[in-house]
């Protein structure tokens, strides 16, 4: 649209300069006429003649043509940059397709990774539940082979008592219980050696809890891993925005090629103007010789003037038009950018979200497991009371300074049972040190355990 009004312009100049040139040989037939009319005429003696200015026709056809190649190479110009804007866009729509390509396929990758964590977490859940019911069914046999170890000990004083008693006559049965004590502590170090296994395994179990932190750390990595994809993510995309600044500044170029030969279209004019203003003066030369010939000069300006202020206008509309299309294209385009880095920052947000619940939960797996260990290290250094019928169970509070060493242990709901109570006051103290969470933040001066020993 804007070649075609410049080139409507181009043909108004063309016409209101041939206009001009046919309304000045008018005048100068009529100037010779007017002349040859007055021969016979006496002419006043002190006359002068009149001079003639001659405009050529040869100089302003040149101007012309001037006009018309210098407007073929704003338009051959404007099209190159046409076609450069289109290929700039398709390459930039190519690469933004490629980009949400791949953004798509981060996306998919780390789902598939968060499946792949959740999964690994769960079979390390399930090693751990196969773990734990091991330690407790080796801490059941240990106290069965105890309560075995603790009632032979009691038949053994039963049948020492009564060797005492029987001393003169039962010598041969005192030996036969001597052997029965060093069988008795023969089983006892027996029970140790399963315990010292038992202790062994508990060792074993903790080495997998390690290898479990140390997969953990590789799952860390890996979501690091797909952070770095995600920031060359946004590296490419800035090269983007980096190729259409460029674009942006052939573009200006172009326009600023557009105005230098908008300059040579004004030099052109003003190049008219003087021929215009020549033929002025040639025409207030002649306006005493003829009043008619200055009332069409007149006539010519206010026609020269109007189309000269309607091109003015024109103008003025046309560039309005363009500002206004150039403001839609940016419009559109900061609002594609926008919508774009919104929906970049929201992926983002969830995928923070996801991240700190998955942290939330394992932190929520180690505190669990600490309470555990805990309470089966005190359980471990438990015996259970005589009287002490089964079913029972208390909470403590243990104090515990950061090495693990308890220092003070309380009783904050009892059982009803005053020795089941105190055996569990007891277990707590032989426990210390208490061992160590291996996440340092787990670690809290005062505990509150709950005490259920499995009847």
């Amino acid at each position: 649209m804007a070649v075609s009004s410049a080139r409507e312009s181009i043909g108004r100049i063309g016409a209101g300069l041939m206009a001009v040139l046919v309304h000045a040989v008018f005048v100068a037939v009529l100037v010779v006429s007017l002349d040859r009319s007055s021969v016979h005429l006496a002419a006043p003696p002190d006359v002068e003649p009149v001079q003639a200015v001659v405009i050529d026709e040869a100089r302003v056809a040149d101007q012309v043509e001037k006009l018309k190649s210098a407007e073929q190479a704003r338009e051959q110009a404007e099209a190159q940059r046409q076609r450069e804007l289109e290929l700039q866009a398709e390459r930039a729509k190519t690469e933004r397709r490629l980009e949400e390509e791949r953004l798509a396929e981060i996306q998919q990758r780390l789902e598939r990774e968060t499946q792949q964590r959740t999964r690994e977490l769960q079979e390390l859940d399930a090693r751990k539940q196969t773990e734990r019911e091991r330690l407790e069914a080796i801490t059941e046999a240990q106290r069965l082979e105890q309560q075995r170890a603790e009632q032979q000990q009691r038949e053994a004083e039963a049948r020492k008592q009564r060797v005492e008693q029987e001393r003169a006559q039962a010598e041969a049965r005192k030996k036969a219980a001597e052997a029965e004590r060093r069988q008795a502590e023969e089983q006892q170090r027996r029970a140790e050696a399963q315990r010292t296994q038992a202790e062994e395994e508990r060792r074993q179990a903790d080495e997998r809890k390690q290898q479990a932190e140390e997969e953990r750390r590789q799952a860390d990595a890996q979501r690091k891993q797909a952070e770095e994809e995600r920031r060359q993510a946004d590296a490419q995309r800035k090269q983007a925005e980096e190729e259409r600044r460029q674009a942006d500044a052939q573009r200006r170029q172009a326009e600023e090629e557009r105005r230098q030969a908008d300059a040579q279209r004004k030099q052109a004019e003003e190049a008219a103007k003087l021929a215009d203003t020549r033929k002025r003066e040639a025409e207030e030369e002649r306006k005493r010789i003829q009043d008619q010939a200055r009332k069409a000069r007149e006539a010519i300006e206010r026609q020269e003037g109007e189309r000269k202020r309607a091109e003015a206008e024109q103008r003025k509309a046309l560039e309005a038009k363009r500002k206004a299309e150039e403001a839609s294209k940016r419009a559109e385009a900061e609002q594609r950018k926008r919508e774009a880095a919104l929906a970049m920052q929201e992926a983002l947000q969830q995928e923070q979200t996801e991240i700190s619940r998955l942290g939330d939960q394992l932190l929520e797996r180690q505190r669990n497991e600490y309470v555990d260990q805990l309470t089966a290290t005190v359980e471990r250094n438990w015996i259970r009371p005589k009287a002490a019928p089964k079913g029972l169970e208390c909470t403590l509070r243990v104090s515990q300074i950061p090495d693990g060493s308890v220092i003070n242990v309380q009783i904050v709901k009892s059982s009803g049972n005053v020795a089941f109570d105190n055996s569990c006051k007891d277990a707590a103290g032989r426990s210390s040190p208490l061992p160590l969470p291996k996440d340092p933040s787990l670690f809290d001066r005062e505990l509150n355990l709950k005490f259920i020993p499995k009847d």
